[in-house]
C-alpha cells in the first residue's frame, strides 16, 4: 500500500507540472539619490500552475546595507478571452533588514489586479511593522497604506519587443507610502520564447503637488527573464 501511495503522489505531481511553468528573473540595479548611491543584485523565481495560480519569491542585497526578501501568491482568472481581459488579486509579504542601522521591517500587502491588452491596473492596501533590533525597542505599527500601479504597454505583452511606462508607489521589494510615486519606463526584447532581456529606468521626484517633500532618486535595472 505504501508503494501505491508514493506512486500516486508521483503521478499527481507529474500531471501538475505538465501545465506548470517556472520562471526566473535575475537582475542588477543601480540607484542614485541626493544622499547616497548604491548597487543591488536581485533574483526572483516564480511558479505558475494552469495560468490561474502562481507564487513568487525573491531576494535582494544592496551595497547600502539593505537586504530584502518577499513572497507573493497570485490568483488570476480570465474575464474575456476575446478582449484579453484578466482579473485577480495577490497577497504579498516583504521583509527588509537595514544592516547598518539594525532596523527591520515587515510589510503585508493585498491588492486587486486588472490586466488588459495594453494597460494593467493594480490597487490595494498594505500594513508595515518596523523595529530596532539593537535597542530592543517596541515594534511600531504603521497604519494602512494605499498602493497603486498603472502600467501601459506600446504593444501587446506577447510582442517580440515592447516599451512599458508606469506610475506607482510599489517595487519588487518595497512599497512606498502613497505620496511617494515612482515614474518608470522600460524596454523588453524577446530573444526566443523562453528568454527575454529587459532594461528599466525610474525616477522619484523630490516633490509632488506640495503633498510631499523628499530627496529625489533615480534608478536603473537590467537583467534577463527566463521561463521553462
Amino acid at each position: 500500500m505504501k508503494y501505491k501511495f508514493y506512486l500516486f503522489l508521483l503521478f499527481a505531481f507529474h500531471l501538475g507540472t505538465i501545465s506548470a511553468q517556472w520562471s526566473m528573473r535575475p537582475y542588477l540595479e543601480y540607484k542614485s539619490s541626493a544622499i547616497h548611491d548604491n548597487i543591488g543584485a536581485a533574483c526572483i523565481a516564480g511558479y505558475a500552475f494552469e495560468d490561474i495560480y502562481s507564487v513568487h519569491a525573491g531576494g535582494k542585497i544592496q551595497s547600502a546595507g539593505l537586504g530584502s526578501f518577499f513572497a507573493q501568491g497570485d490568483f488570476m482568472w480570465t474575464v474575456s478571452e476575446e478582449k484579453r481581459i484578466d482579473a485577480g488579486f495577490y497577497n504579498k509579504y516583504i521583509y527588509c533588514n537595514y544592516f547598518l542601522y539594525d532596523i527591520q521591517e515587515f510589510t503585508v500587502a493585498v491588492a486587486g489586479v486588472l490586466k488588459t491588452r495594453y494597460v494593467d491596473v493594480t490597487l490595494g492596501f498594505s500594513n508595515r511593522l518596523y523595529w530596532n533590533v539593537r535597542y530592543d525597542e517596541k515594534a511600531i505599527y504603521e497604519r494602512a497604506n494605499f498602493l497603486y500601479e498603472i502600467k501601459g504597454r506600446v504593444f501587446e505583452e506577447e510582442h517580440k519587443y515592447n516599451l512599458i511606462f508606469s506610475i506607482s508607489n510599489i517595487d519588487d521589494f518595497y512599497i512606498e507610502r502613497v505620496q511617494f510615486l515612482h515614474l518608470k519606463a522600460g524596454g523588453r526584447y524577446k530573444l526566443n520564447g523562453n528568454v527575454s532581456l529587459f532594461l528599466d529606468a525610474g525616477f522619484i521626484p523630490a516633490g509632488f503637488f506640495h503633498l510631499v517633500s523628499n530627496y529625489y532618486a533615480g534608478f536603473f535595472k537590467s537583467g534577463v527573464e527566463l521561463s521553462f
